[in-house]
């Protein structure tokens, strides 16, 4: 947040002060930030006009292009915004501990602690958009673009919230965050991130959601819509890989991503 108040043209709530309240057993930080004026994409949405929703997308695509032009200061390629290691709860369950020095560095880390050997000739193929790429420099990204986070007042982008995801990444990322859950979205916001990224990155979000379902589920996994996923995943209403559900590279390649 701190980042963002050196960019004005990013709408976007201004950081007042950080405070950590003593509890008995851990103590909890709070953020004291403005107020961003409006009400959220998804409860406006039904009641806008084509014409707001495509001065929204307008709005959306220029704040998401300055923020592209955020230089980084750190001295990894891949990181969140403060230089630390990425979070991406939509590709994966398995955090990096560091951030990446490279994008190549990224990728060495999918296959090491994503997929593993014996699946990475797979992925690697769904992956090769994306791959093809990694020599371009990552950029500043949200990286939670949905119609929860997006704020409208009056017909107009009023700011994005929750940046715990934003950071440097592959420039594909902006996209495969926001359309990777797009089934979940209201009609609006499809019409929306449409207008607002208008390069698609289709192949490189489907070798991500690839490389999702390659992991390992059997590691330890904090986070609560994970074990949601792999309650699924183990009672058949989800992809993933088990022993009695493995997928051979043939019958992936016939099937196409």
């Amino acid at each position: 947040m701190w980042l963002l108040q050196h960019h004005p043209e990013v709408p976007s709530p201004k950081l007042y002060d950080y405070v950590v309240q003593t509890g008995e057993l851990w103590d909890t930080p709070y953020f004291v930030m403005s107020e961003i004026p409006g009400q959220t994409l998804m409860e406006v949405a039904s009641s806008m006009t084509s014409a707001e929703l495509e001065q929204v997308g307008l709005d959306l695509r220029c704040c998401l292009a300055a923020l592209r032009t955020i230089p980084n200061p750190h001295p990894f390629a891949v990181c969140n915004a403060s230089g630390g290691p990425m979070t991406a709860p939509y590709f994966t369950r398995h955090y990096p501990e560091e951030p990446f020095k490279t994008v190549d560095d990224f990728y060495a880390w999918i296959r090491k602690n994503m997929t593993g050997d014996r699946d990475w000739p797979i992925v690697e193929t769904w992956l090769a958009a994306a791959i093809a790429k990694s020599e371009d420099p990552p950029v500043f990204s949200h990286g939670d673009v949905a119609d929860h986070n997006i704020m409208v007042d009056k017909g107009r982008l009023s700011g994005l919230v929750d940046w715990a995801e934003a950071g440097w990444f592959p420039a594909y990322w902006e996209y495969a965050t926001a359309m990777n859950r797009i089934d979940e979205q209201t009609e609006q916001f499809k019409t929306v991130i449409n207008i607002a990224l208008p390069d698609h990155y289709e192949d490189e979000r489907q070798g991500l959601i690839h490389a999702y379902r390659f992991q390992n589920f059997d590691l330890p996994d904090p986070w609560r819509w994970a074990k949601n996923a792999d309650q699924d995943r183990k009672s058949g209403s989800a992809p993933g890989v088990t022993e009695s559900n493995k997928v051979t590279a043939a019958e992936t390649q016939d099937s196409g991503p």
